[in-house]
């Protein structure tokens, strides 16, 4: 993945990156220390996405959208040598084939979107939003109520709130990154923002998704993967703070307009993700399952087939 991802276990590296786990120079030490604080930081930003905080951290505890350059992928001959772990710094970067850099990582957050990257970012697509932009599509693996933290709630459909797996957007300039491997500029400086997008969201009958009703079935506009036939809620846990949540998308593509040529694929760019796994109710009975969705990019629009 070449997304640097981060989850909320304060054995992992993120924040700065100055030398490597084991340089003993000036300058690595000078880095090990500034990360102490921006490790502080970077587990303000996460324990704010899980928990569904929306309000902005304060400008001296945000972490800026792709400033971080350390990395959590190490090569693959580090094996099982914990001499190479540090916290906020890289590992072993003795790649075999190549260099890596991270363009965003979990817990960083757009200043001015508000957008904090949450989950496992997986399923990646990149397209061309104008000729000066690229923008690069992929979803954050987020589980919501049923293992751990909710990541913090979007709105769509003019009030309906979504926790678990968000779909991010993040838009690069085009020309800064045809440069950005072959220097050392980290990848805020090609960022120009990161949004939602999802905006609408129709259920597999074609309706709007809706509010769900706490006190009985959602008979119209029910979000499929958390309902019964007769809209009846039948997940082992509901979220706390949103209406729905996308269950763990997974197996992600961006399928691009006329992917194969002229006439050939979608008339549109359609980004097409499934719900990856969920626990119902053990006395849940006639549940629907898991859909696909795909969405319409342009309109932010996501259809469940």
């Amino acid at each position: 993945r070449a997304l640097a991802t981060h989850q909320p276990r304060l054995s992992l590296r993120h924040g700065t990156s100055e030398g490597s786990a084991t340089d003993p120079s000036p300058a690595a030490s000078a880095g090990r220390a500034l990360y102490r604080r921006r490790a502080t930081m970077s587990r303000l930003a996460l324990l704010m996405a899980a928990t569904g905080a929306r309000k902005m951290l304060q400008d001296d505890s945000m972490i800026p959208l792709g400033s971080t350059t350390a990395l959590v992928c190490e090569a693959s001959d580090a094996g099982d040598n914990m001499a190479l772990v540090a916290d906020g710094l890289s590992g072993d970067t003795d790649w075999p084939h190549g260099h890596l850099k991270p363009i965003v990582t979990v817990g960083e957050t757009d200043p001015n979107t508000g957008v904090t990257i949450t989950g496992v970012p997986d399923g990646m697509g990149p397209y061309l939003l104008d000729e000066d932009t690229v923008r690069l599509v992929f979803q954050s693996e987020s589980y919501g109520p049923l293992t751990a933290y909710e990541t913090y709630t979007y709105t769509v459909n003019d009030g309906v709130k979504f926790t678990g797996s968000h779909l991010y957007g993040v838009d690069m300039d085009r020309s800064k990154l045809g440069e950005f491997m072959s220097n050392d500029v980290p990848a805020s400086d090609m960022i120009k923002q990161a949004v939602n997008m999802i905006e609408t969201v129709y259920n597999a009958n074609g309706e709007l998704v809706v509010k769900r009703n706490p006190d009985g079935p959602t008979t119209t506009g029910a979000f499929d993967s958390a309902v019964d036939v007769a809209g009846n809620y039948v997940l082992e846990a509901m979220p706390t703070e949103a209406d729905w949540h996308y269950m763990s998308m997974c197996s992600s593509h961006m399928a691009p307009k006329h992917q194969w040529g002229e006439g050939m694929g979608f008339v549109d760019d359609v980004y097409l993700t499934v719900e990856e796994w969920t626990n119902y109710d053990p006395n849940a009975t006639a549940f629907i399952g898991l859909p696909m969705h795909a969405v319409d990019v342009a309109t932010k629009t996501a259809y469940t087939t």
